[in-house]
């Protein structure tokens, strides 16, 4: 989200907007626009009071205070004129921001200047505002001017609306004089105006979106059916989840584009597009579903969800659609595959690791695995998986942020999570050895013996020692309180008896990262144990799965009188859920890097793989608007993860990082059934001609289990349900 002062601001605006238009409001929720007409007055009240606000939210925090106004401003819906005072703040000029305007972003025609006094000759199409305003800010090519709304030679026409609280007129000018104003740089007033506003009605699309979650989740509770709350059922909690997914996503883009400004990036133009957007259309989905949960008391007019539904359409369209939109990411994706996304928020300390691992990948990846080149023959792809791993292992980027005494660099997690991103995304097939960097080693740093530390760690880390996870059972999957594999105390040692299923191949591991059943029968999560098993020991019979992607990727293994000694069991008697539960708090760091860094890979391939198609696909709307959308949410991804890893390293929790793997999952589903479309027949039938099908038709079929494994979508968003929007446990 924004910092903490935007934030503060967003919930102070808010508050002044319910406030203020409580009495204004009151009775007349079903005539929006004569809640208009009331709110437009120039003369005190709350108009002055909350351009006043948006004054000392940018004085205090810049433009992440006017978002965290103008997110405000959604929330509450206010029908005020707002939007000119929001880019005049940005601007920081003298002009005195209470007063209603009406914003032209840009009015095509002529701008001249006579012995110092300006006279505009132009046609404005969409002029926001101005039925209610008294004075317009108009952009010219020349310049941005403000004009009083009854000059002579002003004509206003108000347009029919979708939207009736914010009204839009067109207005041509002839010879009107007008006083320039400074408002971005010379010549660039248009363009600064535009990318100004689309921040501003991004903010206030998060606002909306975020207003209707709430108020669907809230009545959700509240609302019984069938002797239950609706909330309860994963009909109704689902869809909720899914739109707080879009809106983290959406807010993450936010953050991208303010951060893109603040920093005067050339990118901000195109990320306040993207932003709009993409927060428009999350509002929208947020609105429709809130209508949705709420049924024929969400259809009434005066339930006031659908008035927030027209803002949100309105706000899609307004500076330029999704395809508009689209072609113009799409265009510059060609020019330059690496656009800054998540990169415009490094810190000095991030931004030079993350130039050091990239630097350091370049040099020592061969060419021919880089790439289509590493694509072009799958099973050279899945091989060589072992070679880059134990290279980027032995370099040390996994461990980075591991403590000093235990070989680490005792560096940030946020660090290590860049550095494996960049190793990764190169070539990202996953890695032998990442069960045990990624879930044992950081369990045995909380909760191992010193013992357990030398003999384990060392070879974790130089990759000797490879481990599997001994989680799933036949009968526990994701439902992981439900395991019978069974571990009873024998003298000093255990005896494990039970089956364990769709861990990575143990035939090609040195150990077992297992859970087993210490307590009653029905001792649920209380009665869980963890063990680091010797695969060597007798009793135990392993076999691999071949998965529908043709990979013998997965394992079974059957436990009939395993002895394992005491000195190998991790952690207390029956505390193994606590240790699962710290586990993912570990588990959502580097690893989920790691998945987008796959994800990013597939991407890039994508992108070279249309390209080969040569440029008649590119013409193809519907593969440009899924290629943007495509690459729209992996940025959105990789910011939400950089939010999660962070909030980690400040000791709080996080419910972004369910968010996170439902992003990552579908995404890599999406781009894998993309890349095998693009190529038509020949993504089905015979060698490709030359574009990489092979490679297209692996991963259609391995990133299948992406929505199904490290918990499956539907429980995610059941989780997602109850820790962000409290709503009761689903059924």
């Amino acid at each position: 989200m924004y910092d903490k002062s935007s934030k503060s601001l967003s919930d102070l605006t808010t508050e002044w907007a319910e406030r203020a238009f409580a009495a204004a409001s009151e009775g007349e929720r079903s005539d929006p626009s004569r809640r208009a007409d009331e709110g437009s007055s120039a003369s005190g009240g709350p108009f002055v009071a909350l351009a006043r606000l948006v004054a000392e939210a940018s004085e205090q925090a810049g433009i992440w205070g006017l978002a965290g106004a103008y997110e405000g401003f959604g929330r509450a819906f206010s029908p005020l004129p707002l939007l000119s005072c929001g880019v005049l703040a940005a601007a920081r000029t003298d002009t005195d921001l209470a007063r209603p305007r009406g914003l032209a972003v840009e009015a095509l025609g002529d701008a001249d200047a006579a012995a110092g006094v300006w006279t505009i000759r132009a046609k404005a199409e969409l002029v926001i505002d101005a039925p209610s305003a008294e004075e317009l800010l108009v952009a010219t090519p020349e310049g941005a001017f403000l004009i009083a709304k009854t000059a002579p030679g002003v004509e206003l026409e108000e347009l029919a609306a979708f939207d009736p609280v914010r009204r839009i007129a067109r207005c041509t000018f002839d010879r009107v004089l007008a006083d320039r104003i400074e408002l971005g740089p010379d010549g660039e007033e248009v363009a600064w105006m535009r990318s100004r506003l689309e921040a501003l009605l991004a903010a206030e699309a998060v606002g909306i979106a975020d207003w209707a979650i709430r108020v669907g989740a809230a009545y959700a509770r509240e609302r019984r059916a069938f002797g239950r709350p609706i909330g309860s059922n994963q009909a109704v909690a689902h869809p909720l989840a899914d739109s707080f997914s879009a809106l983290v996503a959406a807010r993450s883009l936010l953050r991208w584009a303010l951060t893109a400004c603040e920093r005067a990036h050339p990118v901000f133009s195109l990320a306040a597009s993207l932003a709009r957007v993409v927060a428009a259309r999350t509002a929208v989905e947020a609105c429709e579903r809130s209508i949705q949960v709420h049924g024929a008391l969400g259809y009434r007019w005066d339930r006031g969800i659908h008035l927030r539904l027209r803002r949100a359409e309105t706000t899609r369209t307004l500076a330029g659609g999704p395809a508009v939109v689209h072609r113009r990411l799409v265009e510059a994706l060609r020019a330059d595959q690496r656009l800054p996304g998540v990169e415009l928020l490094d810190d000095e300390e991030q931004a030079e690791i993350r130039e050091r691992a990239a630097a350091w990948a370049a040099r020592n990846l061969p060419a021919e695995h880089r790439g289509l080149a590493a694509v072009e023959n799958v099973q050279k792809y899945v091989d060589f998986a072992s070679t880059w791993a134990t290279t980027v292992t032995a370099a040390g980027w996994p461990t980075l942020h591991w403590p000093a005494e235990h070989g680490g660099a005792g560096r940030r997690a946020s660090l290590a999570a860049i550095a494996v991103e960049e190793v990764t995304r190169l070539h990202p097939r996953r890695w032998p050895q990442r069960v045990g960097l990624e879930l044992v080693a950081p369990s045995l740093m909380l909760h191992g013996t010193a013992e357990q530390q030398r003999r384990f760690l060392p070879g974790i880390k130089d990759g000797s020692i490879l481990w599997t996870q001994g989680y799933s059972e036949p009968g526990a999957g994701t439902d992981l309180a439900a395991l019978g594999t069974r571990a009873t105390r024998e003298g000093p040692d255990w005896r494990l008896d039970g089956e364990k299923i769709w861990s990575a191949p143990p035939t090609l591991a040195n150990r077992y990262f297992l859970l087993a059943r210490t307590g009653a029968p029905d001792s649920r999560h209380r009665g869980i144990t963890c063990f680091l098993v010797d695969l060597e020991a007798p009793g135990i019979e392993r076999e691999t799965i071949r998965s529908i992607a043709g990979q013998h990727e997965f394992g079974r293994a059957v436990l009939s009188s395993v002895r394992v000694p005491d000195e190998d069991r991790l952690g207390e008697v029956d505390g193994g859920w606590q240790l699962v539960m710290d586990q993912l708090r570990d588990e959502r760091t580097i690893t989920v890097f790691a998945e987008t860094a796959i994800v990013d890979f597939m991407f890039e391939r994508l992108l070279e793989t249309i390209e080969l198609l040569g440029p008649g696909a590119w013409r193809r709307d519907d593969l440009v608007g899924q290629v943007a959308e495509a690459w729209i949410d992996l940025q959105a991804l990789r910011i939400v993860n950089r939010q999660t890893v962070e909030a980690i390293e400040r000791g709080e929790d996080s419910v972004e990082a369910e968010a996170a793997k439902l992003l990552w999952s579908r995404l890599g589903q999406r781009i894998a059934a993309l890349g095998l479309e693009s190529l038509g027949e020949r993504g089905t039938v015979g060698g490709g001609d030359g574009a990489p099908a092979e490679y297209w038709r692996f991963v259609r079929m391995e990133t299948r289990c992406y929505t199904i494994y490290a918990g499956t979508t539907e429980i995610l968003l059941s989780l997602l349900a109850e820790s962000a929007l409290d709503l009761p446990r689903s059924r």
